[in-house]
């Protein structure tokens, strides 16, 4: 299959749904979860919005992305600017093991 037709399809089924209950749906999904990052002062919530952002394997995100129009390295840079690029690694690096999370 041809990236074209993949790229129709995707756009099609963002046509479809962005208007729905159901699509508004998913893009408040998104936005809670950058809410609970950018906004909320619980480091555990953070982390927990942070983590589902960076899966590897979202099908959920990847709709929620698609409806927005937006992709997860665009979403990341957002993040990265608004946190700033230490409170950023500090909650990736819980995520990812490397670091303990702040009690």
């Amino acid at each position: 299959m041809s990236n074209i037709i993949k790229i129709e399809g995707k756009q099609r089924l963002r046509n479809e749904l962005v208007g729905t209950p159901e699509g508004r749906f998913y893009l408040a999904i998104l936005n809670q979860a950058l809410t609970d990052i950018l906004d909320r002062q619980d480091f555990h919530l953070k982390r927990e919005a942070l983590e589902w952002i960076l899966r590897e394997h979202n099908p959920l995100r990847d709709l929620c992305l698609l409806l927005a129009e937006r992709n997860k390295d665009y979403i990341i840079r957002g993040i990265m600017n608004k946190v700033g690029i230490k409170n950023y690694y500090e909650l990736s690096g819980v995520i990812h093991g490397y670091k303990q999370p702040r009690t």
